[in-house]
């Protein structure tokens, strides 16, 4: 090899040595960049992300077709699995009186976009006129 070499103390170092390096380096962007699917589905679930905006929106439509709704205050799902399996729901309902929303109505419409029963929470919130002002009744 010679005079292209570069010389070192223990004597001339062979462009072989930095192959290696380079393969790993190499190897490495080439395996992050074709995981880069599988890498944000994992951190999705891991952190407990929320269901796409189209889905959510069908979902709200669903709530307030429900006998008694007036409004959604809060609906927050979230996927805990990669095939949308297990899901988990919280749900804040508003209705004109109490005992005019059917909670089980309000399940039936979560469990047909996958949320399960036990990983459901529906609250439900009433208001009324007491005393001249508006008092709210959590049921």
């Amino acid at each position: 090899f010679g005079a292209a070499d570069e010389s070192s103390a223990d004597g001339p170092v062979h462009w072989t040595v930095y192959l290696d390096p380079a393969a790993t380096c190499f190897l490495s962007i080439v395996m992050a960049v074709s995981m880069r699917g599988v890498i944000m589905q994992t951190a999705h679930v891991l952190l407990e992300g929320a269901i796409d905006v189209d889905e959510s929106a069908e979902l709200l439509k669903a709530m307030e077709q429900v006998p008694g709704v007036t409004q959604v205050k809060k609906c927050v799902v979230t996927d805990l699995d990669f095939d949308n399996r297990a899901r988990r729901a919280e749900v804040i309902v508003v209705g004109t009186r109490a005992g005019s929303i059917d909670v089980a109505s309000v399940r039936r419409a979560l469990a047909r976009f996958g949320v399960r029963d036990e990983w459901a929470t529906v609250e439900v919130e009433c208001y009324s006129w007491r005393g001249g002002r508006v008092e709210r009744v959590r049921v």
